[in-house]
């Protein structure tokens, strides 16, 4: 867990939101001319776990620190 740019956290309570799942992004179609045609193709990856957790505005996950050890966060399939 990080708080901002600085690794770890202070012991207490915090809402815990899933990060790590980006967009892939294709080629721009070209038209005969070598101009684009249009956007890219913007994909999202399959997401196995509930959008809700993806934000710390929805998230329902909650973490309680009480010291520097490893925590395990689970959570299920939407």
């Amino acid at each position: 867990m990080s708080t901002g740019e600085q690794k770890g956290v202070p012991a207490g309570t915090y809402q815990v939101c899933i990060s790590g799942f980006r967009p892939t992004v294709g080629a721009v179609p070209l038209g005969p001319d070598g101009r684009p045609l249009g956007r890219p193709q913007v994909t999202m990856p399959t997401i196995p776990v509930a959008r809700k957790s993806l934000s710390a505005a929805t998230s329902e996950l909650i973490c309680e620190v009480k010291g520097r050890t490893t925590y395990h966060i689970t959570v299920t399939p939407p």
